[in-house]
């Protein structure tokens, strides 16, 4: 993650020397910049000490980022929130307490209706009050506050750092790292953000899905000097299948069922493709058009396609085998690598509300498919939407759907 900034006490107040000869403590913390539909942002405001901060708190042991981060919403603003980016690093040194502070902030977004927050008593004893305003209040409201503490000092400056940069952060594209060659790319003014994923080697690359296609993700790839391409798709609705347009026949590895099937307008499920779930403040930068405009335009320069042979798609020493299930449409697929234990399953499995009554939907097929998964030897689960989830993740879903297929 990019370090964004690193706040030192002398930068803040006069030389502090500490008499003890103590190791110096190091706290992780994650913190967010949270979407609602709307478009405002999560803040508390920290009404005893006269400043305001983001959602978020330190890293438990035993957990990673995004569990902390997940929790701290959960508890501070009372909400499901689904990370759809990486805002950047600050360092804190917090030269009274002894303390070096790391903490990591994300872009997300809210999932559901907004719950109560569960405030600490210390929390309370702070008048802590969750707000929803804009983003551009928000960086106002931090900007005029007079921390009365030493704490809010620093916190003042740190997440007025991070939202300035989320607010330069009205990007074509998103990208997150998930381990040292697998990235998790969003468009981040589609509302129902659609996952797009990237096995990188070197300058070439594996995509599977290809978001709505509004802005071109081949240039977007090249600019991180990616030269070799090869794309596969999960199934053949618009936000997984827009940006085909930007590759070559040679380039795409398509299962048969899903070729044939993007060739037929009606199965790209423009029904669900709404001027609503497009955030038109994200696109105002980047377009001329509303929203509707977008909506209303909506095609595809549907390249070429050859159907893959094979059963497999090989990419560096991945090996993913592809397995038509249906369910959510007539040709969903999911991509298994047996040996990596990675699982890729487009809207077939993601943690949200499922969709079992498009155009093609069984949910017969759905729910068969949905034991199948769940059988197979699995670590990570790149889903269609949303956040992406280890197994016990993944099987609590797909317990949640099969109850509500049956």
């Amino acid at each position: 993650m990019q370090l964004l900034k690193t706040i030192k006490h002398s930068d803040l107040f006069s030389p502090y020397i500490s008499e003890r000869n103590e190791e110096i403590k190091i706290r992780k913390a994650a913190r967010t910049v949270v979407f609602d539909n709307e478009n405002n942002i999560a803040i508390l405001k920290v009404a005893n000490h006269n400043y305001h901060k983001l959602p978020g708190g330190g890293v438990e042991e035993g957990e990673d980022l995004d569990k902390a981060l997940e929790r701290e919403a959960m508890e501070e603003i009372g909400c499901k929130i689904t990370v759809i980016g990486e805002v950047g690093e600050i360092i804190e040194y917090r030269d009274r307490w002894n303390l070096k502070q790391e903490s990591y902030c994300y872009l997300a977004k809210l999932v559901g209706e907004k719950g109560q927050p569960d405030f600490t008593e210390e929390e309370i004893n702070n008048g802590f009050v969750a707000l929803w305003v804009s983003l551009d209040e928000a960086i106002e409201k931090l900007k005029k506050d007079e921390p009365d503490d030493y704490e809010g000092k620093f916190i003042k400056v740190r997440d007025l750092c991070f939202l300035e940069e989320a607010k330069n952060m009205k990007e074509n594209f998103i990208l997150k790292k998930i381990n040292k060659d697998i990235f998790q790319i969003n468009e981040p003014w589609n509302i129902e953000g659609c996952n797009i994923y990237l096995f990188k080697k070197d300058n070439s690359c594996l995509i599977f899905d290809s978001g709505i296609g509004l802005f071109s993700l081949r240039n977007y790839l090249e600019e991180m000097k990616i030269a070799t391409f090869l794309i596969a798709l999960t199934h053949s609705h618009f936000d997984h299948i827009g940006g085909i347009a930007d590759f070559t026949k040679e380039e795409c590895a398509i299962p048969k069922i899903i070729t044939e099937s993007i060739q037929d307008r009606d199965n790209w499920g423009l029904e669900y493709f709404k001027a609503e779930n497009l955030d038109q403040s994200l696109l105002v930068d980047l377009t001329s058009k509303t929203t509707q405009q977008i909506c209303d335009d909506f095609s595809i320069q549907m390249p070429v396609i050859v159907p893959i042979k094979e059963d497999v798609i090989t990419f560096s020493d991945y090996c993913f085998k592809i397995m038509h299930l249906g369910g959510h449409t007539a040709d969903s697929c999911v991509y298994y690598d047996a040996q990596h234990k990675i699982l890729v399953t487009g809207d077939l499995l993601y943690d949200g509300e499922i969709y079992a009554t498009c155009r093609s939907s069984n949910k017969e097929q759905f729910a068969s498919a949905l034991k199948v998964i769940s059988e197979l030897d699995f670590d990570l689960v790149l889903p269609g939407h949303n956040r992406v989830m280890n197994r016990e993740e993944a099987l609590q879903v797909i317990k949640r759907w099969l109850k509500d297929l049956a």
